[in-house]
């Protein structure tokens, strides 16, 4: 699930809003919303075009777009 928050702030960053990265994804600016607010899944390759716009690094792509909670599990995977 995306960091709305991260992605709030860096959008703030960059003085950017939903209808400047609207046309650079392809979607309305209404879509953008959704997956920056978590209504909408967001596609890995949408989120790679996201965190090319919002110039987010590689090394970052996973604060920005996994939560805290997901980035845990998957560091630490529980034996079956």
């Amino acid at each position: 699930m995306i960091n709305t928050n991260k992605i709030k702030g860096r959008m703030a960053e960059l003085c950017l809003n939903n209808q400047r990265i609207a046309p650079d994804m392809g979607v309305c600016s209404a879509t953008v919303g959704k997956y920056i607010t978590g209504k909408a899944e967001i596609s890995l390759e949408q989120a790679e075009q996201l965190a090319e716009i919002l110039k987010i690094s590689k090394p970052e792509f996973c604060d920005y777009f996994f939560t805290q909670q997901l980035q845990n599990a998957t560091a630490h995977p529980t034996s079956a």
